[in-house]
């Protein structure tokens, strides 16, 4: 059985039908700005963290560890495994969160007066559009710290749930923050007026390792917005830094978001991944059980699939990719892949790995 453009659209188009579950990765925030990506941030610890800790020779010792890493040309991710000095890594936490914070200053003002558009937008307002008064939430679980997704939440006008309740200053309490996200609804029934709860179509933001405007640890922390560009302020950021000391603050301090990511997952009917390099199991373990044992269907939309990601994909015969063809970048070309089919489709001149181009291309066939 060959795969045509035609009956790759449908099916892609009737899994969009189901209940979807939204996986963020950094490379939908690249597409907005390259700084969001990793290789930025290697450069900027490497150009920040020896002044920051020059007066602790194990914390020193430790960089120069990361340092032979990325010279030996490891990912940061894979550079940062081991560490655990007890001031190298609050240099870590604060010179990443720092750096995110000024690239998304820079880009803020220009999503939200229209200057740029997330690729995100369209994909976020068709699915909220599409949600039934039944079922009117979107779950969103991402490991990026940028507010890239909050902004356009804000420019579309849409209500987002992170946990967090209060003022200016907002602390850790989920249930009411999903309270929040209710309102009462007159209706008639039998010539008489009744009130009835309803619930706002929403999005509950799942940052599971943390975010730029977290401040503390884990639930613990607060949210403060008023503080997310002040790169002088004395709390620490709450954010989970890469390696893989993450699992540590994972079963420690920010077990409770991961608690609630996780009760998204079996209740989704499918994963559709953006911009993720899957690299982390704590987000994936779940997914992949779903995906494996009970056939629900997944689309991965993503320039450049990673190695991990083509070895789900022989796995997950539910499991869909789009992403650029190798050596098209002159010339892009789309590939759609499925594990059904013995070959993917080659689609010429065409951009949907990209997925602005992919909700109005596909989802919504203009």
């Amino acid at each position: 059985m060959e795969l045509t453009i035609d009956s790759a659209y449908k099916e892609l188009q009737a899994i969009f039908k189901r209940k979807i579950l939204l996986i963020i990765g950094t490379g939908a925030s690249c597409a907005i700005d390259p700084r969001f990506g990793m290789p930025a941030l290697a450069k900027e610890l490497k150009e920040k963290i020896p002044a920051a800790i020059s007066t602790n020779a194990p914390a020193s010792a430790q960089w120069e560890i990361v340092k032979q890493n990325l010279g030996d040309g490891k990912d940061l991710e894979t550079s940062l495994n081991g560490i655990n000095n007890k001031e190298l890594l609050p240099a870590i936490i604060r010179v990443t969160g720092n750096f995110v914070a000024n690239v998304d200053r820079e880009n803020k003002p220009k999503i939200l007066n229209g200057e740029k558009e997330p690729p995100l937008e369209k994909l976020i307002h068709a699915i909220i559009e599409g949600l039934p008064e039944s079922d009117p939430i979107l779950d969103i679980i991402t490991p990026n710290y940028d507010l890239l997704i909050e902004h356009t939440c804000d420019k579309l006008k849409i209500p987002y749930c992170t946990g967090f309740v209060g003022g200016i200053r907002k602390y850790y309490d989920w249930e009411s923050n999903v309270a929040e996200m209710v309102y009462i609804k007159s209706l008639v029934k039998a010539k008489k007026k009744v009130e009835v709860k309803r619930i706002k179509k929403h999005i509950r933001l799942h940052k599971v390792h943390g975010s730029i405007n977290r401040f503390g640890k884990g639930m613990q922390g607060f949210e403060d917005n008023s503080l997310v560009y002040d790169n002088t302020c004395s709390d620490e950021r709450g954010i989970i830094t890469p390696g893989d000391t993450k699992y540590e603050n994972v079963s420690l301090d920010y077990r409770d978001f991961f608690t609630h990511a996780d009760e998204a997952i079996p209740g989704a009917g499918a994963y559709i991944f953006v911009g993720y390099g899957f690299n982390d199991v704590q987000i994936e373990l779940k997914i992949k059980a779903e995906l494996g044992k009970k056939d629900k269907p997944g689309i991965i939309i993503t320039r450049t699939l990673s190695s991990k990601a083509k070895e789900w994909l022989k796995k997950s015969k539910n499991l869909w990719a789009i992403y650029q063809e190798t050596g098209a970048d002159k010339n892009p070309n789309a590939c759609i892949e499925n594990g059904q089919f013995k070959k993917p489709l080659i689609i010429q001149n065409s951009r949907i790995w990209q997925i602005d181009t992919f909700t109005k291309e596909v989802l919504q066939g203009e």
